[in-house]
């Protein structure tokens, strides 16, 4: 996933644009005493910036162009388990190759990535779709909806794209977002998030 908000600052830590509300977090570290780690004075500002990037992945809308399915973390969906029933499937996983690493990439490297992605995956139904984030300047990436794969098959798949989050679920029950090692190695390890 690569997420970017139209109006706020850079940071290292970050590859996305981050919201105005960060300069005010920044300002509250600098109220640290400068006799503390350096890590006790990092882990606020990365616990902001995660709780950011979960907010966007939860309000990311992860469509399925045909049929037309849109699919939200945490929220019911009949047209995605009719789906589900007509192919025989119990469980699913929504995964983009796009950005891996939350870094934006060319769009000659994206279309490569995409098309390994569909090859990994041609054993099941898949079906294409775009994740549409809240923010209309953000591009859509090219995504799949794929259908009677296994939660740990799908990881492995978000794994080796170096994807920060997926999408997995089962017939019946509502969307989880699964965070991987990408995200964690962005300064997340110590945070104790998984999934939402």
């Amino acid at each position: 996933f690569f997420f970017q908000a139209e109006d706020g600052i850079r940071d290292h830590c970050v590859t996305g644009v981050q919201t105005c509300a960060l300069p005010i977090f920044c300002l509250k570290q600098k109220l640290i005493s400068k006799n503390e780690s350096e890590s006790k004075k990092q882990k606020p500002f990365r616990i902001e910036v995660s709780n950011y990037w979960i907010h966007v992945y939860r309000q990311t809308k992860f469509t399925v162009i045909a049929p037309e399915i849109s699919i939200q973390i945490s929220v019911g969906n009949s047209k995605l388990n009719s789906l589900l029933k007509k192919n025989r499937c119990k469980s699913w996983a929504y995964i983009t190759a796009f950005n891996p690493v939350s870094s934006l990439a060319s769009e000659i490297e994206n279309e490569t990535k995409h098309k390994e992605l569909i090859s990994m995956v041609s054993k099941y139904p898949y079906f294409i779709g775009e994740g549409v984030g809240e923010d209309s300047t953000w591009t859509p990436e090219k995504s799949l909806l794929i259908l009677g794969i296994s939660e740990s098959k799908a990881i492995e798949i978000g794994e080796a794209f170096k994807q920060s989050a997926i999408v997995i679920g089962r017939i019946n029950s509502l969307p989880e977002l699964k965070l991987l090692t990408s995200f964690y190695d962005s300064g997340n390890s110590d945070l104790g998030i998984s999934n939402f």
